[in-house]
């Protein structure tokens, strides 16, 4: 008999180094949930942060943040990603991820647990912060980096164009006013292009972009032309951003008839704040 024959999966299979928070592909994460191995001692991490995560669901509680410490290489990126997909709980080949952990935890009421933070609706936000921050970590805007990379999440979280703060807040605009589908629409048949897929270069589609700002929103074409030519830049205020993503998250519970989370899960905070 051959070696490989002993092995319940194909040695041969690809396998990826490193995990990536980025890297969501469906093959991707179904294989890195079904492969997860849960040793001791992440038995009693995921114990610690489920105990407390299952105790904030019944008492609300204003201490929401976890940090995840550890030295380099020790799977802090994995133990990470595997917490976002088990709180937002995505099916991954028909399977809710929730499911992959059954049989890997010991402990019986550390697996009860997450199925009860699973089976709350959940919308998890997971990215790295370096390589979607570092634009501002050396610039002018240092100081907010931090501030303008979680406003950026969350706008593309709602299908804006985070990139650009200022476009994502006059996409905002046209949602709340209901003329998002109509936005889009007047680009095309005015430009001739897919909004989504132009936006990035808006700048160069000026006169576009006014004309459908004016037919659409009903806009005068000076007032059109200011906001265009204005000089807002991506400042924005911890308490603005804080209130915006308070009331989406209540508008989501109501939607879900009661309970509803937003997380924030990032990587590379420490390397982000060091640079």
């Amino acid at each position: 008999m051959q070696i490989s024959k002993l092995f319940a999966k194909d040695i041969n299979r690809p396998i990826n180094g490193v995990i990536k928070v980025a890297q969501d592909d469906t093959a991707s994460i179904q294989q890195e949930l079904s492969e997860y191995v849960v040793t001791n001692e992440l038995q009693r991490h995921f114990a610690d942060f489920f105990e407390a995560y299952d105790r904030a669901l019944d008492v609300p509680t204003d201490k929401v943040g976890v940090w995840i410490s550890g030295f380099f290489g020790s799977g802090k990126s994995h133990f990470l990603k595997m917490l976002s997909h088990l709180l937002s709980n995505r099916e991954v080949g028909g399977v809710p991820a929730v499911k992959f952990f059954d049989g890997k935890v010991a402990d019986p009421m550390v697996y009860s647990r997450m199925q009860r933070a699973a089976a709350v609706p959940t919308e998890s936000i997971l990215f790295n912060i370096d390589s979607k921050g570092g634009q501002w970590k050396g610039g002018a805007e240092a100081k907010t980096a931090l501030l303008l990379t979680f406003a950026r999440m969350f706008y593309e979280h709602l299908g804006f164009y985070g990139e650009d703060l200022k476009l994502a807040r006059m996409e905002q605009f046209v949602e709340s006013q209901g003329k998002t589908d109509e936005f889009r629409a007047a680009f095309a048949r005015i430009n001739g292009g897919d909004w989504l897929a132009d936006r990035p270069n808006y700048l160069l589609f000026e006169d576009d972009v006014v004309e459908v700002m004016q037919e659409v929103l009903g806009m005068s074409r000076e007032a059109a032309q200011h906001w265009f030519d204005g000089t807002e830049t991506a400042a924005i205020s911890p308490d603005r951003l804080t209130d915006e993503i308070a009331a989406y998250a209540a508008r989501r519970a109501e939607e879900c008839g009661g309970q509803f989370r937003l997380l924030f899960m990032v990587d590379e905070v420490g390397q982000f704040i060091g640079g």
